[in-house]
């Protein structure tokens, strides 16, 4: 294990210690996660935009929280049902505006660092069922109701390498909670 694969698998577990002492907001409806144990690409966002689909079909209103990687602004910002004019894609980012575009404008996205404050306003402003939350599994300040874990398989074919030495940020054992 590199020297700073150690540093990052100490300050890992004092971060998850911590969290033993501390609460998640609980809202009330519905929170479910999709996230993932590894850096980069796993399909947690074809994955939250299918999982909408599935309950709009069932005649459920979805919202979905994203914190918004790689966008302008550190504000929160809402892609509220019906939104004629979406804003540019740096404001947003990238994920934001697909799982916009993808769902019709049909599924509201709250857009920023603290998602159960995002999760609050669109209680109020859109009163969804329900919330998917788009790479959730490492935010633990709102709390989840189901937490779905994408992993691929062809990562567990190399030894687990935790950040920066490889591409894991949890080991497999973070499956527990």
């Amino acid at each position: 294990m590199s020297p700073l694969a150690v540093l990052y698998r100490i300050g890992l577990g004092l971060w998850d210690y911590s969290w033993k002492f501390r609460k998640a907001v609980k809202i009330d409806v519905p929170v479910i996660s999709v996230g993932n144990l590894t850096a980069g690409g796993s399909g947690k966002t074809p994955l939250t935009i299918y999982l909408a689909e599935r309950f709009l079909e069932r005649q459920m209103k979805p919202a979905v929280l994203i914190r918004g990687y790689r966008r302008k602004g550190k504000g929160d910002l809402f892609l509220l049902t019906g939104t004629k004019e979406v804003p540019p894609v740096e404001n947003t980012g990238d994920e934001a505006q697909l799982i916009y575009r993808r769902l019709s404008g049909e599924v509201p996205v709250g857009i920023g660092r603290r998602r159960e404050r995002t999760a609050r306003f669109l209680l109020e402003k859109e009163n969804p069922d329900l919330f998917i939350l788009d790479d959730g599994f490492q935010y633990r300040k709102l709390h989840q109701d189901v937490k779905i874990v994408i992993i691929n398989v062809g990562s567990l074919k190399e030894p687990v390498r935790l950040l920066p030495a490889g591409d894991w940020r949890e080991p497999l054992s973070a499956l527990k909670r």
